[in-house]
């Protein structure tokens, strides 16, 4: 896939809830229901980069101790912090501090449809950045355990995994690198397969 394929494909309307619901807990709509309705704005930078021929994804896992979302892998991102100027500023900020890169607006092509994180009480912005070139990382151990790349052509072959707990929940997840990836990384990862299937 090139990058004129990517663009035009990330340009079409957003498969939305819809397809993000494909990947969320089967207690999502209860845990919805039970929440306050306050939500802490966050946002995550959807890094797109080719390298050599291939497009890739980053993702990362945090480390565990982390107040939140301790030892999950997830996209780069945090909260939104009052000297940012804008939630995508928020995106921005946060991967130069975990991954030492400093993301350009321009490289931003699109927003994909924000989600709640009902458990840690965030919404969540997602923000896809396409990089022409492969970034020299330089990671925050302090937050991140490490980094994973997946091709597109990899990322566009997943399968939709689940598994049922003792309390009969169905948690969706798919396996990258060996790595579970669930809740709110797998429900916004899916919005953007859909879109460039």
């Amino acid at each position: 896939m090139n990058k004129k394929d990517i663009l035009y494909k990330l340009n079409q309307t957003l498969p939305g809830k819809i397809a993000q619901y494909k990947m969320a807990p089967s207690d999502r709509h209860k845990k919805e229901q039970q929440s306050n309705g306050i939500y802490h704005d966050s946002a995550v930078a959807v890094i797109c980069y080719r390298d050599n021929d291939n497009w890739n994804i980053l993702l990362s896992k945090r480390q565990s101790g982390l107040s939140h979302h301790s030892n999950q892998v997830s996209f780069i991102g945090g909260q939104y912090d009052k000297t940012d100027t804008s939630l995508l500023q928020t995106a921005i900020r946060e991967t130069k501090e975990e991954t030492g890169v400093l993301l350009n607006e321009r490289e931003m092509v699109c927003q994909l449809t924000p989600l709640i994180i009902p458990t840690s009480g965030f919404k969540v912005f997602p923000f896809v950045f396409l990089l022409e070139q492969k970034p020299q990382w330089k990671v925050n151990s302090d937050e991140i355990e490490r980094l994973l790349h997946i091709s597109l052509d990899n990322l566009l072959a997943l399968k939709r995994q689940e598994t049922q707990t003792n309390n009969n929940l169905i948690i969706p997840y798919f396996i990258i690198d060996n790595e579970t990836v669930w809740g709110a990384t797998a429900m916004i990862l899916n919005e953007f397969i859909e879109l460039l299937r």
